[in-house]
């Protein structure tokens, strides 16, 4: 994987997103996985609510995910 950014507190920002969008956890996991990943409800709601720790895939897919919705923001 390319070198990106730290994203301090990568799951929080995922939830802040989550929250400015309005968001309920399946509209978040349709666009995490309309970006290219393969989520499910149950296991982003223990993500976004501290009870697992994302993968180290998960954070830089997470990062790649938050950086393209930065661009969306900028360009819209």
């Amino acid at each position: 994987m390319g070198n990106y950014p730290a994203i301090v507190g990568i799951t929080e920002q995922v939830r802040r997103h989550k929250m400015k969008a309005s968001y309920n956890t399946a509209q978040l996991v349709v666009q995490l996985n309309a970006f290219g990943g393969n989520w499910n409800a149950t296991h982003v709601d223990d993500l976004l609510d501290g009870r697992v720790k994302p993968t180290s895939d998960e954070v830089i897919f997470m990062q790649r995910y938050l950086l393209n919705k930065f661009y969306d923001y900028n360009n819209t």
